[in-house]
């Protein structure tokens, strides 16, 4: 039964010690019952995920093809926030000549009461502007580091098995854009495609977890 739907986190309590198990499970479920996959262990499928970052994004060839791939990404960026700046610094040329059409109808004598209404919208106007063309510069340098910040910052994050669990989170919300649950494979998919294929890395799950789902595919 497919569903589709977004797996969520659950803890329970059970056996005769009052242990705490958690795991993830279909919201439709309990729901709507329209999803008969099982539950699946908590720690397996987080312990699958970061091993599959640091297998994948954090050993020494990986970080390499990372630091390319994600310098190229903001390079790309970075043209966009250039082609936005001159759409802005267009608008504000734009609102400037207004301004001055309407200092030299003053100056003239031509005063009307609604030209100071108007005035004072193309300054605000203006104003308005100037401050998005600043956030778009501050963009640019924020959004293309060097090659050696960015291979610093994937460095900082290798060591993510001993990390606490919010840095772990963390990285894991950075670096992980879902996790597709099917009956008999998990499929990790990361920002960037790494192995080839669609993005993803696919991993096959243990026997006797197969046997906990069903013909449905569910979302973490």
């Amino acid at each position: 039964m497919v569903s589709n739907s977004i797996m969520t986190g659950n803890r329970i309590t059970g056996g005769r010690n009052k242990a705490k198990y958690s795991y993830y499970e279909c919201n439709n479920r309990r729901r709507t019952k329209c999803c008969n996959m099982k539950s699946i262990n908590k720690n397996y499928i987080e312990d699958l995920v970061i091993n599959k970052l640091e297998n994948n994004f954090f050993n020494k060839n990986a970080i390499e093809t990372m630091v390319s791939k994600i310098h190229e990404y903001t390079i790309n960026q970075s043209c966009e926030f250039k082609e936005e700046i001159k759409q802005f610094e267009m608008e504000i040329k734009k609102v400037e000549k207004e301004i001055e059409n309407i200092i030299n109808a003053i100056s003239a004598g031509m005063f009307h009461e609604s030209m100071k209404e108007k005035l004072s919208n193309l300054e605000n106007k203006k104003s308005s502007l100037a401050l998005r063309i600043e956030e778009y510069n501050l963009k640019l340098k924020l959004y293309v580091p060097e090659p050696k910040m960015i291979k610093s910052y994937l460095k900082s994050n290798s060591n993510i098995k001993i990390k606490n669990l919010d840095e772990q989170q963390k990285t894991i919300r950075t670096f992980i854009e879902k996790v597709v649950v099917f009956e008999d494979q998990i499929n990790v998919y990361t920002i960037f495609d790494i192995i080839g294929g669609d993005g993803g890395s696919r991993t096959h799950v243990r026997k006797h977890f197969t046997k906990s789902f069903s013909e449905c595919s569910c979302y973490i």
